[in-house]
């Protein structure tokens, strides 16, 4: 019986906790648990770890989200490029047409953002980024 809810999630706090109670309470071995859960050894570990520093609310879900972005575009850079995304009055950003109805669209109008803020922190400017000779 496996404990997966989802593609994307090898355990759901639930299962972290039969899991953890299994391997903590029950001896069993990490690697049997990982095989009965279908997780990796060293996923057990990893529960198991936060599980014995923290009790129940180590298995419950972190943030991904950076402590810290020491590479972050500065706010300056940030507000020059969305200037420049919303001076145009046709709607266009760096000579490409907006269509913020479309989400593939909005991912490419992302990406070219992205390639902006990184143009301006390396002083090459906004025609390398358009592709301008």
């Amino acid at each position: 019986m496996s404990h997966v809810t989802h593609p994307n999630a090898s355990l759901t706090p639930a299962g972290r906790l039969k899991l953890v109670e299994l391997v903590v309470e029950d001896g069993w071995v990490q690697a049997r648990a990982a095989e009965r859960f279908q997780v990796s050894r060293a996923t057990v570990s990893k529960w198991v770890r936060r599980y014995r520093a923290h009790g129940r609310p180590g298995l419950t879900d972190a943030s991904s989200r950076p402590h810290r972005s020491p590479a972050r575009t500065p706010r300056r850079t940030e507000r020059r490029i969305l200037a420049l995304r919303f001076s145009s009055k046709d709607r266009s950003v760096l000579g490409r047409p907006v269509r913020f109805s479309v989400h593939r669209h909005s991912l490419e109008i992302a990406d070219l953002l992205t390639r902006a803020c990184r143009s301006f922190r390396m002083g090459i400017g906004l025609r390398a980024v358009r592709g301008d000779k």
